[in-house]
């Protein structure tokens, strides 16, 4: 899951300023900005319910800047997640917010189903990871079953989604 992280925002910082940067195909601030205007006025509840991001709190004028450390953030914490082992609540949760900030100002270029699927797999594996305790997965304490159905329930839809063309318009090679 990790490793995936780790790939996710190191793709982030290498195409997010040309895809949703100050100069890019579509500009986050235009985005945001048009999200403004649509609920009239400053930034609100339901523009923020709209579309949850980190970038409502931040400075608008350098928004490259601001992808980027989202980003690199984004890649610093998962990858020591990686490398140590070790994780808790508050980095996953950190990860899992990060990534949905990009993805919820990324318009069409994260509106993908691997997106919403990675973020689904983070915010669960939030829940396996011990509270503040910086130490690897416990062995003698077993998941929480609620999270294990939740996993089971993902992969579910990951598979039935992924049946190939030709099974599922029941045509035969």
């Amino acid at each position: 899951m990790q490793l995936t992280a780790v790939v996710a925002f190191l793709v982030a910082f290498h195409q997010n300023k040309q895809l949703i940067g100050d100069r890019g195909l579509l500009p986050c601030r235009t985005y945001l900005k048009n999200v403004q205007q649509y609920f009239r006025g400053p930034v609100s509840w339901d523009a923020v319910s709209y579309a949850p991001t980190v970038l409502w709190l931040l400075d608008w004028s350098h928004m490259d800047s601001n992808l980027d450390a989202l980003a690199l953030l984004g890649l610093g914490v998962s990858s020591f997640i990686l490398v140590t082992g070790c994780a808790n609540i508050v980095l996953m949760a950190t990860l899992w917010v990060l990534y949905m900030s990009l993805v919820n100002v990324g318009q069409i270029w994260y509106s993908f189903g691997w997106e919403s699927q990675l973020l689904e797999t983070g915010f669960l594996g939030i829940f396996l990871c011990p509270l503040w305790t910086l130490s690897r997965l416990p062995t003698g304490t077993p998941p929480s079953q609620i999270v294990l159905w939740g996993f089971r329930w993902l992969i579910f839809r990951i598979m039935l989604g992924a049946t190939p063309r030709s099974l599922a318009s029941g045509s035969v090679s």
